[in-house]
């Protein structure tokens, strides 16, 4: 029974979070955060996109370039 509670203490802790707010008015931007993101070792996270705001529509989207592109870098250099 303590195994059964302390899982469910587990799954329902509250997680840390932030938001980040990106604008542009370009197809294609990149960001830099200064300071850096500081993500802690050893934690698994999460990333969602919650909202998306357009004064246009996306015609020419389809499922051959249906896509979010990310890339880590560390120390300004690219990090794989």
């Amino acid at each position: 029974m303590e195994d059964i509670l302390r899982k469910i203490q587990e799954n329902t802790a509250p997680e840390d979070s932030f938001q980040l707010t990106i604008s542009n008015n370009t197809t294609h931007f990149i960001t830099r955060f200064n300071p850096p993101l500081q993500l802690k070792k050893g934690k698994q996270y999460k990333m969602a996109l919650l909202n998306l705001e357009t004064y246009f529509s996306f015609p020419n989207i389809d499922s051959t370039n249906n896509s979010f592109k990310y890339r880590f870098m560390h120390n300004g250099e690219n990090s794989r």
